[in-house]
């Protein structure tokens, strides 16, 4: 399976990068495809509606995947978006990929301190949750996240986690995305 988070709002060339990767591996590989929707990000950044919100990112899937929504796995940051099975599963991913990082991984990986707002924390053990998804919940896939080099310490975090639950890692494609 792949894993890919994104906001969806107005689609710049970034997005030509990653859609053409993973309509490849949709089309010729015939991989399942797990988005993590940050749609409440989206709307605050855009300072767009729900619905136009919910329409940039149909906007988004069609180009990715044409018509075509057949394996694949959407993860809301809205849980009511959710389909009720994985909710449930995201919530009990989320739930042990919080208790197994502590504050010191964040110090030791992001940086940061004990100022640092608990949002920053519940945000990225989404994002993580997110990433293990597919292997929390069959461990005899091999998933790959997709992500822009920005992100390693995701990557980092991610690797921390896995090996303390005991999953495989997934593995990760990382680019630049051109601005």
């Amino acid at each position: 399976s792949v894993f890919v988070g994104y906001s969806p709002g107005k689609p710049h060339l970034g997005y030509l990068i990653m859609n053409r990767l993973l309509r490849s591996f949709k089309n010729e590989l015939s991989s399942n495809l797990v988005l993590g929707i940050n749609i409440g990000e989206s709307m605050q950044i855009h300072n767009k509606s729900l619905e136009e919100t919910l329409q940039a990112n149909e906007l988004v899937e069609r180009v990715l995947l044409g018509n075509n929504g057949e394996n694949l796995t959407r993860i809301y940051d809205i849980p009511s978006l959710n389909d009720d099975s994985i909710q449930q599963n995201y919530e009990r991913i989320y739930s042990k990929v919080s208790r197994e990082l502590s504050p010191s991984d964040f110090r030791k990986t992001m940086g940061w301190d004990d100022k640092t707002s608990l949002s920053k924390y519940e945000s990225i053990c989404r994002a993580i949750s997110g990433i293990l998804y597919s292997d929390m919940a069959d461990n005899d896939l091999s998933s790959v996240s997709f992500t822009d080099i920005k992100h390693l310490p995701f990557v980092r975090l991610s690797k921390i986690v896995a090996k303390k639950l005991g999953v495989k890692e997934p593995s990760f494609l990382i680019t630049r995305i051109l601005p």
